[in-house]
């Protein structure tokens, strides 16, 4: 670990403001709202330790390969439009990207639209004094299927 430095008084004054032991804040992009400020708050309450030794550069994560846009077919075999909506291959529906279109119900979907048969007892319910608001509400979404 690095030796910290201490000032001394008039004329044998020194900077203490780069220690070797301490490192700048840095501000990370990125997150949610407001954590880039809440970490540089951090940093500044508890100052951070100095460089390990022996690393050089910063560790980075390897980026992702990316095709170039102009690079041959990596899928010879493969429609251009599959997963289209027109053209050869299978369409949107068949490959699960609209689930509910030209697809059978849910079960807790067809469960809800069961439900509807007993509105007549459920609103009775719902409009009796005491009744939860939520109630109500979920009477007025059974009407709506």
């Amino acid at each position: 670990m690095a030796k910290e430095l201490v000032s001394g008084m008039g004329k044998n004054s020194k900077r203490t403001d780069k220690n070797p032991s301490r490192q700048a804040k840095r501000y990370m992009a990125g997150g949610k709202y407001g954590e880039g400020k809440e970490l540089l708050d951090l940093q500044s309450a508890a100052p951070m330790g100095g460089k390990t030794p022996g690393i050089s550069k910063p560790i980075t994560m390897p980026k992702e390969q990316v095709t170039p846009i102009f690079a041959e077919t990596q899928r010879p075999d493969e429609s251009p439009e599959y997963g289209m909506p027109f053209g050869a291959g299978p369409t949107p529906v068949d490959i699960g990207l609209m689930p509910g279109v030209g697809q059978k119900e849910s079960p807790q979907k067809q469960d809800l639209r069961m439900l509807t048969t007993y509105i007549p007892m459920i609103e009775m319910a719902a409009n009796a004094e005491g009744a939860p608001r939520s109630l109500s509400t979920f009477v007025k979404y059974l009407r709506s299927l």
